[in-house]
């Protein structure tokens, strides 16, 4: 995992906009937050770390019949992460 560093306010909100509100619009509304956000990255009040996340297969609807609605798929893909963290962790 590698730890995001930052020197300049407007690479933070850039980061932010592309990594969290991703055209969002609830997030849109809201730049003072996303300014104060941003203020604690930059003092450290808030260390981001980078993780890149394996690609999992798109679910057959075999796959998504045992998992309870609704949102089905969300849950197939947090399953499909933690199975792939369970196999990273084993061979470490």
């Amino acid at each position: 995992m590698a730890t995001l560093a930052f020197t300049k306010i407007e690479e933070i909100d850039n980061w932010i906009v592309n990594n969290i509100v991703q055209n969002d619009a609830r997030y849109d509304r809201d730049p003072e937050g996303r300014q104060t956000l941003s203020f604690f990255i930059l003092n450290n009040g808030i260390i981001i770390k980078e993780k890149i996340i394996p690609q999992i297969k798109k679910p057959s609807d075999k796959d998504l019949t045992d998992i309870q609605k609704p949102r089905e798929i969300d849950k197939y893909v947090a399953i499909k992460l933690l199975e792939k963290e369970k196999n990273f962790q084993g061979t470490n």
